[in-house]
């Protein structure tokens, strides 16, 4: 399944090129609700991998980065090993949990192909995403279908940033449009209590659509300082959601362990 997804993965390399680096995000996995579940603490040592491996991206250590990739990847064949021999109901009675291991088997390969190039910004754009990647993996393992609506969001937000793997202004837009619409998905089920969270999210979005739009094209750094605004906005609304446990699951160990911790954003 997935670990020969990675293999095939690996060897075929290559990689877009990414304009902008990563924003400032709340890494949060949201997966380890059953303490002691194997799964879930497989997928909590990848992400703290992938964010200690950021700040050596970020520092240009090539040596340092591939050699957290190298453990990332051998407990990610672990991971595939297990879901493959015994999987869970919830993962094995969907095709989401299937969907989610072949795109993170490629974001993995293509950053492996990113840092032995020496892309190392490059490869660290792509970090981000896989960790959101992950933790809709986890909630597929286990089951949680308005937190895998809610991740789904957040990785459409990712990969709708401007520059993303070349990504340009009017495939940004298509992206926010449907952002837009996650979003309004998620807020008619949401607490009243938190519409101004979710109305800043939106005026955030449609600044950054404006700036989309501009004629002549807003200056690339505006256009990245407004897609940080937006992110930061939506880490605000995801940190509440979670804090008062919208999801239908409480505050794990799991979660409290690495709530605080983020990807720095890339030097450029």
């Amino acid at each position: 399944m997935g670990g020969c997804l990675l293999v095939l993965a690996i060897m075929a390399g290559g990689g877009s090129p990414i304009t902008h680096g990563c924003d400032d995000a709340i890494l949060m996995l949201v997966t380890g609700v059953r303490p002691g579940d194997r799964f879930s603490r497989q997928l909590l040592t990848m992400c703290q991998g992938l964010r200690e491996m950021a700040g050596d991206l970020n520092a240009l250590n090539g040596q340092a980065a591939r050699a957290k990739l190298d453990a990332v990847l051998k407990t990610w064949i672990q991971l595939d090993s297990g879901l493959l021999q015994n999987p869970p109901a919830a993962f094995r009675d969907t095709p989401e949990g299937i969907e989610r291991m072949k795109e993170i088997a490629s974001l993995l390969g293509e950053v492996k192909a990113l840092i032995e190039r020496g892309d190392l910004l490059q490869a660290h754009d792509l970090l981000e995403p896989i960790v959101s990647l992950m933790s809709r993996l986890g909630s597929s393992i286990l089951g949680q279908t308005a937190l895998q609506e809610f991740l789904a969001a957040e990785y459409r937000l990712m990969t709708s940033k401007p520059g993303y793997r070349g990504l340009d202004a009017s495939g940004a837009a298509a992206g926010l449009a449907s952002f837009v619409a996650d979003l309004e998905r998620i807020k008619a089920g949401a607490a009243g209590t938190e519409a101004p969270l979710f109305e800043r999210v939106a005026a955030a979005v449609a600044d950054l659509q404006a700036d989309l739009r501009a004629d002549p094209p807003a200056p690339k750094a505006r256009v990245a300082a407004t897609y940080a605004r937006l992110a930061k906005e939506f880490a605000a609304l995801k940190t509440e959601l979670l804090s008062q446990n919208r999801f239908g699951s409480g505050p794990s160990d799991t979660q409290h362990e690495i709530g605080s911790a983020s990807i720095v954003p890339a030097g450029r």
